[in-house]
């Protein structure tokens, strides 16, 4: 069995393998009594933007190898198949680390791009709650956070339209007090906001074609470019503490 060169945008441009989620697996909610309380706007141009990011970005320059996929038809135990089952949010966070951070940092660095992803504990913040997953710079500066959530629970699915009506807008404000699709903050009318991305696939095809990888290399690239906000919104204002 041979193999073949893989560069940095082919390997961006791959869907993430499917989870192997075991017969016997945790059904717990992971969602605590936190809620977003600030404005929320749906970011209508997400998928544009990072197609666009995607497609501008001048890969020709920065033109090394990354990897190498083997060539032909594979056995079921090659490495380069999923093996591993998981049955909890600790493992879904090691095949997030192994699918997403651990290959786009190697993409961030063949770019010329100062990022990687890591463990908060690796980074210079003296912050208390600990993200599942940062982004940091070149002096472990965290510029992106997020947490990651088993998404066969009920109450972790992200509905398609969480705004529709009170119910879907609540539970939504819950799981973004904690849980992330893409998020970010913008000033809209003098006032601090959340906007959040359409839902987007990890493994079934979208209707855009973007890739998780495509939106976390915009995403890195956005938050490089990005100066520290000062958000002066009043804590009790932006996210509530709550048993309701």
């Amino acid at each position: 069995m041979g193999g073949r060169v893989q560069r940095a945008k082919k390997t961006v441009e791959e869907r993430i393998p499917a989870l192997l989620v075991g017969p016997s697996h945790t059904m717990s909610c992971a969602l605590h009594s936190v809620w977003y309380e600030g404005p929320l706007h749906e970011w209508t141009t997400f998928e544009q933007d990072a197609t666009a990011e995607f497609q501008q970005h001048a890969w020709e320059r920065h033109n090394s190898t990354i990897t190498i996929r083997p060539v032909g038809q594979l056995g079921p135990h090659n490495i380069a198949n999923v093996q591993l089952f998981i049955g909890d949010e600790k493992g879904l966070q090691g095949r997030f680390n192994q699918n997403v951070c651990h290959v786009m940092s190697a993409v961030f660095g063949s770019q010329g791009l100062n990022l990687r992803f890591g463990d908060f504990k690796s980074t210079n913040s003296t912050g208390r709650r600990i993200p599942d997953v940062v982004m940091m710079n070149q002096v472990h500066e965290v510029k992106v956070a997020g947490e990651l959530k088993t998404q066969w629970v009920d109450q972790h699915n992200l509905n398609d339209d969480p705004l529709q009506n009170y119910d879907t807008e609540e539970l939504f404000r819950k799981q973004i007090g904690q849980l992330h699709v893409f998020l970010k903050q913008e000033l809209v009318a003098g006032h601090w906001s959340l906007r959040y991305s359409p839902i987007i696939s990890g493994t079934m095809p979208h209707p855009s074609e973007l890739t998780v990888r495509q939106c976390f290399f915009f995403l890195g690239k956005a938050a490089g470019r990005a100066d520290q906000i000062v958000n002066q919104t009043p804590p009790t204002d932006w996210v509530h503490v709550q048993n309701r």
